[in-house]
């Protein structure tokens, strides 16, 4: 439990210096750790069927495709915020 209330405060704080728009997608990357310790420790989706892991394996893509392009496209802001673009990453 406590790990996630330590995540959750991150992402409270990446909001607060980068801006919901961006933070909030980044935040939602770590439901692929949570996806990878299932899989890796619990072996869960061992078993699912194809229709499942389509769905998982989508999600998963999309998810990081956002985080790429939302990365990428702060990096780019103007020179007046470039001081926090990194601030709410670690």
């Amino acid at each position: 439990m406590g790990f996630v209330g330590g995540r959750d405060t991150l992402g409270t704080v990446a909001v607060r210096d980068v801006g919901l728009s961006i933070a909030f997608p980044l935040w939602n990357t770590d439901s692929l750790v949570g996806l990878l310790w299932g899989w890796l420790f619990f072996h869960e989706l061992r078993g699912a069927g194809s229709s499942v892991l389509t769905k998982v394996l989508g999600g998963t893509t999309a998810i990081l495709i956002g985080a790429v392009i939302l990365g990428y496209a702060s990096s780019l802001r103007a020179a007046t915020g470039a001081h926090h673009s990194r601030a709410g990453i670690s």
